[in-house]
């Protein structure tokens, strides 16, 4: 969400994924509840199946369980 913020302050975009079904409802309902939504891409499936797919020109993971 911080980046998200930063990238809305310098007109940037930030690409998240998620593969289970759950987060990926709830992520969308916060990015949008925190009105993030049009700054977030979410990408839906298996990182490394769908980063080709993607607009994202770099990559940083991490992991917060």
């Amino acid at each position: 969400m911080f980046l998200a913020d930063a990238a809305r302050a310098n007109g940037g975009k930030v690409y998240t994924c998620e593969n289970d079904s759950f987060k990926i409802e709830l992520a969308k309902q916060t990015f949008e509840k925190a009105g993030l939504d049009k700054y977030i891409e979410l990408i839906e499936g298996d990182l490394y199946r769908r980063w080709h797919h993607s607009r994202a020109r770099g990559i940083l993971c991490l992991s917060m369980q």
